[in-house]
């Protein structure tokens, strides 16, 4: 790893050996800062400089939350303690690839939601020769693919503006969706003649 402003391609783990400058620029905090906690014993240097990313974390999460034990500190003294121990959580995790950025999430998602709508475009076209030609069973297709597509739009951009309180609101299924499902599954089976 080198010690650059650019974002680096290399992955990062716990293992990594890191030098001071590239532990600062993980973690957020100053070299001295750093070097300090180092003295202090919560964590060594593997060599002159270089720092298992690790056992670095493991101790500055220990500092962290040494320093809320103390009944003697202010609130505000708590809460910023308690904010630094939980920024450096998420970066660990970050770090660890056990937590994505929001914007990297909607944007995979955004792809993904957008590659299944190009999907479900012309499905009724790539039926198979005997049930291209009933245009009830096109219609009932056309007609649900363009629902599913609207309700997916609809859906997306509730969750992309709503966060978690909308994302709990979609996730519980009302009696309205399950009939409307019971519905189609009636409809298709009259048009086919199949099972359901």
């Amino acid at each position: 790893m080198t010690a650059t402003k650019t974002k680096s391609t290399t992955k990062i783990s716990r293992s990594s050996e890191v030098s001071l400058e590239e532990l600062a620029d993980i973690t957020g905090l100053s070299k001295t800062f750093l070097l300090d906690r180092a003295k202090e014993g919560l964590f060594k240097a593997k060599r002159h400089g270089v720092y298992v990313l690790g056992e670095a974390q493991r101790g500055l999460f220990k500092f962290y939350q040494a320093q809320r034990k103390p009944i003697a500190q202010t609130p505000a003294q708590q809460r910023y303690w308690e904010a630094k121990a939980q920024e450096i959580e998420m970066r660990n995790a970050q770090t660890a690839g056990e937590l994505t950025l929001t914007s990297e999430a909607v944007e995979v998602t955004t792809l993904l939601v957008s590659d299944m709508a190009m999907g479900l475009d012309g499905l009724s076209a790539s039926l198979p020769p005997p049930y291209r030609q009933d245009r009830e069973l096109r219609r009932v297709l056309d007609d649900r693919v363009f629902k599913l597509r609207s309700g997916l739009a609809a859906k997306w951009e509730r969750l992309r503006k709503g966060g978690s309180d909308a994302l709990d609101a979609e996730l519980k299924l009302t009696d309205d969706d399950e009939d409307e499902a019971e519905t189609i599954a009636c409809e298709s089976t009259k048009t086919t003649g199949a099972e359901p």
